[in-house]
């Protein structure tokens, strides 16, 4: 395999591929594993997955349209182990597309895997480098919707994330961090709403970027280290934590933000009213 001749797994046309582990017990080490590299797994369904739904610790990897839920652990992990670091020869560089994570939940096991639910996110590049996140929807996992946890160079953009966060989950919408070496995170163009905690929080990730996002009814909108620099977002939930290095963001104008709709069936969920001065930020700017 190479970049221009992958390997593709895909469902036929007009069919629907579906890998389902339900008939394992929690815990049992199944799960569709990515260990090679320019390999791309598209229009695939994985649901009820002991363990993760899908594991990538390969490189230059594109998983595009897959829809993996009620898993174990984390629908989607990337993966490179912590002592690999500079990351690159595993678990970096890959692209998830199209991909929708959702309802994957540890929630009523308390060991250390699953924690209560505190280890099954939507998404998780726990590790690596330069892996993107684009056009991907997250909702209603145990831990976070989008997890970037000790990773570098993570670009996650044009996705949506909501109501994460059951049992002992921590609920961020977008986390963009975590332990060290955790840097470089780029958010932008990204809804993030009625998630337990915040709806994008840096945690700890150095030199992270938020363009041109909005949050709503989150426990608080976006949580910012001292180096995190924000720019044209939007905040329409509690107070933020922290100030960032922030330029033109919703809560520097005067006034409140108000929506046009804020039920999530219609077209114009989250899209500010015309005139009333923060239409040209946030996520669906024009």
């Amino acid at each position: 395999a190479s970049s221009g001749s992958p390997v593709i797994y895909e469902s036929y046309p007009g069919e629907s591929a579906v890998l389902d582990g339900s008939q394992h017990k929690k815990g049992a080490q199944v799960y569709v594993r990515v260990t090679g590299s320019f390999v791309h797994l598209k229009r695939l369904e994985v649901k009820n997955m002991p363990m993760q739904g899908v594991w990538i610790g390969g490189t230059d990897n594109v998983l595009d349209g897959v829809h993996s839920h009620h898993n174990g652990l984390s629908g989607i992990q990337i993966y490179s182990p912590y002592t690999d670091f500079p990351y690159g020869a595993s678990g970096s560089r890959n692209t998830l597309r199209n991909c929708t994570a959702n309802d994957n939940s540890g929630a009523g096991i308390f060991d250390a895997e699953f924690a209560n639910g505190g280890n099954s996110d939507g998404i998780s590049i726990s590790s690596g480098a330069d892996n993107r996140v684009e056009h991907c929807l997250t909702y209603k996992n145990s831990d976070d919707g989008i997890d970037t946890w000790r990773s570098t160079g993570s670009y996650v953009g044009y996705s949506i994330s909501y109501e994460n966060g059951i049992a002992d989950g921590n609920g961020q919408g977008i986390k963009a961090g975590g332990q060290p070496p955790s840097a470089d995170t780029i958010v932008e163009r990204c809804l993030s709403y009625s998630n337990k905690a915040a709806g994008i929080d840096y945690n700890s990730a150095k030199n992270a970027t938020f363009t041109s996002n909005t949050t709503w009814d989150n426990k608080r909108g976006y949580s910012l280290g001292s180096d995190t620099v924000v720019t044209a977002n939007i905040a329409a939930d509690a107070n933020n934590a922290g100030t960032g290095i922030p330029t033109d963001n919703s809560w520097q104008r005067s006034g409140s933000v108000a929506f046009i709709s804020t039920d999530p069936g219609s077209a114009d969920f989250l899209r500010p009213t015309v005139g009333g001065g923060f239409e040209d930020i946030g996520a669906l700017a024009k």
